[in-house]
């Protein structure tokens, strides 16, 4: 996938490049102009009247079936955006998308993860339903719209600006010079998904058409391997509404996520966004009307500043506190008296995750809670592998904080830090050895946990595996999946890496608001006053 990063560097506080757009448009019109040369040559591009509902705050025509009437029975409106359209009609250039309707339902039909999730590919194949494929103005009349690329030898059009916009995706990719394009996946918002799963692909095809366009075959015929290939998976997202209604100025319920980041920090709103935004796919059921999915989607994705304060003070008290019990100085004292022999220290049921022949009756397992909880935390990272593949985010890091919240369950039901009323030897060692045994697994929980975190929350991720010292920095999710918790000596690598660790700085991973610290400096200047 090409990242907007790679084309114009990353921001050091993590937020990304908010300019790229800007950047590429510097080099887009020369390359509208190529395209739609290329296009016309080959008898993809006409003259000819267009009529149509025309949306002024979209910038695009839409069909009689893309319309409806509002409520108020008053105006007609966009039935995919809500905007309000009006009848318009001009001479415009015009692309024929038509001649692509076979082609594009042949891929839609054959790949199966073309558009995700999946129902709005099932949108998809319903735009290609229909028995004709309309097709679409790409010019407006330059005295309507006078900004804009001018159509290559004629003056008085000038091109559409969607048309342009999306041509910025060729133009960022390198495109037509060494470029890196197809992408590999492409995330939209739901309401432009027929511009990137229509449109561009295309207008991709009719550049990849070795042939010119006839009008005795009215579908074109693509190569099996086209030069200019589509776009492997488009994923499609609502849009995050504040307090269950849509962002509006006249509301006041805009919400500023660059001004979350400086009250919050730049990891928990990522977490946030993640955590609710990132569930893509409807859990409604087959049952739900098609159109309602949209909605569905957008309740789930509301952002609130309450939501946002519970859900960082959930990852701070799951992995925060979590961190700094295990680390704590009295859990070192206890587990300084245990023996060093790992069969004193762990159950043969733990060795047995690490070691697969070492195995123990099932009765009994259950009740091993150190071993209950390694056992989830070695199947953490596959989970997070098979979600992430199917896109599903929010899910992966509800599986993060299942693990978590067992691990706290498991430490305070433990409770290793509380050493024995018994003066006996035996006792005071017994209780010594199962103190390490925990601490040893809670430690390894909060390797794998930072590690599957890493996508999501890569500063609170780097600061728990640098304090655990593990080697070679930030440790990649693939790493934590198959490489090192797989292999002949994982049991011995396992219990080398964490029976001897040097002392553990116990570190707060989760700095004050800047709102708090705001009301703590002026207490203070009250004080002194």
């Amino acid at each position: 996938m090409l990242h907007a990063n790679d084309l114009a560097g990353a921001s050091e506080d993590g937020r990304g490049c908010l300019g790229t757009p800007r950047l590429l448009c510097r080099r887009a019109p020369s390359l509208t102009t190529l395209i739609q040369r290329k296009l016309n040559e080959k008898g993809f591009i006409y003259k000819g009247k267009y009529a149509g509902w025309y949306s002024i705050t979209d910038e695009c025509f839409y069909t009689d079936a893309q319309v409806t009437t509002d409520p108020s029975g008053t105006q007609k409106i966009s039935v995919e955006t809500g905007a309000v359209v009006e009848w318009t009609s001009e001479e415009n250039f015009m692309f024929r998308l038509s001649a692509f309707r076979d082609a594009l339902r042949n891929h839609y039909t054959s790949n199966h993860r073309s558009v995700q999730p999946s129902q709005y590919r099932d949108d998809v194949l319903r735009m290609l339903g229909a028995e004709v494929l309309e097709d679409i103005s790409i010019s407006r009349p330059r005295s309507r719209l006078e900004w804009g690329v001018q159509v290559p030898d004629d003056p008085s059009q000038t091109v559409y600006v969607w048309f342009d916009a999306l041509l910025i995706y060729l133009t960022g990719a390198g495109y037509p010079g060494k470029s890196f394009w197809p992408a590999d996946l492409q995330v939209i918002g739901k309401d432009i998904l027929r511009f990137h799963a229509i449109y561009l692909p295309a207008i991709l095809l009719g550049l990849s058409t070795p042939q010119p366009y006839t009008p005795v075959s009215s579908q074109v015929l693509v190569p099996q391997t086209p030069t200019m290939p589509l776009a492997r998976t488009l994923l499609s997202h609502a849009h995050w509404t504040s307090g269950q209604k849509k962002m509006s100025k006249s509301l006041g319920n805009v919400a500023d996520p660059l001004e979350a980041m400086d009250e919050w920090g730049v990891d928990v709103v990522r977490y946030y966004m993640m955590r609710i935004g990132g569930k893509w796919r409807d859990d409604a059921g087959e049952d739900v009307p098609f159109h309602a999915l949209f909605y569905s989607f957008d309740r789930v994705a509301d952002w609130s500043t309450e939501q946002l304060e519970k859900h960082h003070n959930e990852i701070q008290s799951l992995l925060g506190n979590y961190f700094l019990r295990i680390t704590s100085k009295p859990l070192r004292a206890i587990v300084e008296k245990a023996s060093p022999d790992i069969n004193e220290c762990l159950s043969a049921a733990a060795q047995g995750l690490l070691i697969p022949p070492i195995e123990t009756p099932k009765e009994g397992r259950d009740r091993d809670t150190n071993t209950a909880l390694l056992r989830d935390v070695f199947d953490l990272p596959p989970k997070i592998h098979a979600c992430m593949n199917s896109f599903e985010a929010g899910k992966a890091l509800e599986h993060i904080v299942e693990v978590l919240s067992q691990a706290n369950l498991v430490l305070t039901t433990n409770a290793p830090w509380v050493a024995p009323k018994s003066d006996d030897t035996a006792e005071i060692k017994r209780h010594a050895n199962f103190a390490l045994g925990t601490r040893v697994v809670g430690l390894e929980t909060l390797r794998v946990v930072a590690g599957c975190l890493e996508p999501f929350m890569p500063d609170i991720s780097k600061k728990v595996l640098d304090a655990l010292g593990v080697e070679g920095g930030v440790l990649r999710l693939d790493a934590v999946a198959n490489g090192d918790l797989s292999g002949e000596g994982r049991l011995n690598e396992f219990w080398t890496r964490w029976r001897g660790a040097d002392p553990i700085q116990s570190i707060k991973l989760f700095g004050p608001r800047r709102d708090t610290v705001k009301e703590s400096v002026k207490r203070k200047k009250v004080l002194v006053a």
